[in-house]
């Protein structure tokens, strides 16, 4: 898990050049340079400061090791998954958003597939 806690850790600290680094070279043209920055401002422009790391998982898939970070925004908390190769380079990303709802509940805001199977932006469920 130490991977990517490291890269949200990266990313909080605003190093995107250093996740960027990262980025198997199947992923880098559906994640030009800058794409990381500007998603992580937008997040703190819609959900206040990031506040810190929560809880950590891991699943083995047949893409890789998806690791999952929940990352606390001050209005908001997501989970940040990162797919990881045996190289530990990173071959997908992926937000799942979470909110709180009038019933003092969270539902998930569903990802809506890009051009990659491994990239995802977001989008409020009905």
């Amino acid at each position: 898990m130490d991977i990517a806690q490291q890269i949200v850790t990266q990313v909080a600290q605003g190093d995107f050049a250093a996740v960027e680094r990262r980025l198997a070279d199947r992923i880098k043209p559906f994640l030009p340079v800058g794409t990381i920055r500007a998603t992580w401002q937008g997040l703190e422009q819609q959900f206040g400061a990031f506040q810190e790391q929560g809880k950590t998982s891991a699943v083995q898939t047949q893409d890789g090791l998806v690791q999952v970070v929940t990352c606390v925004f001050e209005r908001a908390s997501l989970d940040v998954n990162i797919v990881l190769n045996d190289a530990g380079e990173i071959v997908g990303l992926r937000l799942r958003l979470w909110e709180p709802s009038n019933s003092r509940r969270t539902r998930p805001m569903s990802l809506r597939r890009t051009r990659s199977p491994s990239v995802f932006t977001n989008r409020r469920c009905r």
